[in-house]
C-alpha cells in the first residue's frame, strides 16, 4: 500500500513550495542528503559519522545510495517505516530526541522536493494519531504541507533535534504523517 501511495504521490508533485518559516530552528543541512533506492528518490540525514536514517518505503525500491556510493542498509521495519543506514562518512550529524510530537508543538520537516531542497512551512501537531498496530505505532498527524522527494527526511522541534521522520502525505491536504522516532528501534528503550 505505502508503494501505491509513494506511486500516486509522484503524479501529484506541486510545482509550488511554501515559504520558509521565519522562526525555523537552526539546522545543519550538511548533515542532509538525497538518496536513490532503486527508481525512488527520498531523503537521508546522518546521525553519526556514516549511520544514517530514512524512510524503510523508500528503501525498500531497492540498494540505495548517495550519486555513485552505494548505501548498506542495516535495519529495515517496514511497521514503522524506519531505515538504518550506513553510508559515506560525514562530519556534519543531527541531533536526535526521543520523544513523542506533542499536540499544538510546532515542528519543521525538511528533505529534497521535485530536485530541491526544501524545508516546509511549519508543521502543528494535532492530537490525532492514524490507525496502527495497538494505536502506538500509529502516525503522527501534522498540518503542514510536505512534497513527494521528502520521505525519510527529519522532522525537527524548535531545537533542531529531530524527532521525527517524514513519512507520508495525508490523502487530506494539507496534513503529513509523521512517524515519532520514539516508536522505532533507533529509540526503544532511550528517553529524550
Amino acid at each position: 500500500m505505502i508503494h501505491a501511495f509513494t506511486a500516486a504521490l509522484l503524479g501529484l508533485a506541486s510545482p509550488f513550495f511554501a515559504p520558509v518559516a521565519a522562526d525555523e530552528p537552526s539546522q545543519r543541512f550538511d548533515a542532509m542528503t538525497r538518496i536513490q533506492c532503486g527508481d525512488a528518490r527520498g531523503t537521508a540525514f546522518w546521525i553519526g559519522r556514516r549511520l544514517m536514517v530514512s524512510a524503510q518505503h523508500v528503501t525498500a525500491n531497492g540498494p540505495c545510495r548517495i550519486g555513485d556510493t552505494p548505501l548498506v542498509l542495516l535495519r529495515e521495519d517496514p511497521e514503522t517505516d524506519f531505515a538504518l543506514l550506513r553510508g559515506p562518512p560525514n562530519a556534519a550529524r543531527l541531533a536526535v530526541r526521543c520523544t513523542r510530537f506533542r499536540q499544538g508543538r510546532t515542528y519543521w520537516a525538511t528533505g529534497w522536493a521535485q530536485g530541491q531542497f526544501r524545508l516546509t512551512t511549519r508543521l502543528v501537531a494535532t492530537a490525532e494519531r492514524s490507525a496502527g498496530r495497538g494505536g502506538a505505532g500509529g502516525l503522527g498527524v501534522l498540518i503542514g504541507m510536505v512534497w513527494p522527494g521528502m520521505s525519510g527526511g527529519p522532522v525537527v522541534d524548535r531545537g533542531g533535534r529531530v524527532v521525527g521522520i517524514v513519512n507520508r502525505r495525508a490523502v487530506t491536504a494539507p496534513l503529513m504523517q509523521s512517524r515519532s522516532l520514539a516508536d522505532t528501534a533507533l529509540c526503544r528503550g532511550r528517553r529524550g
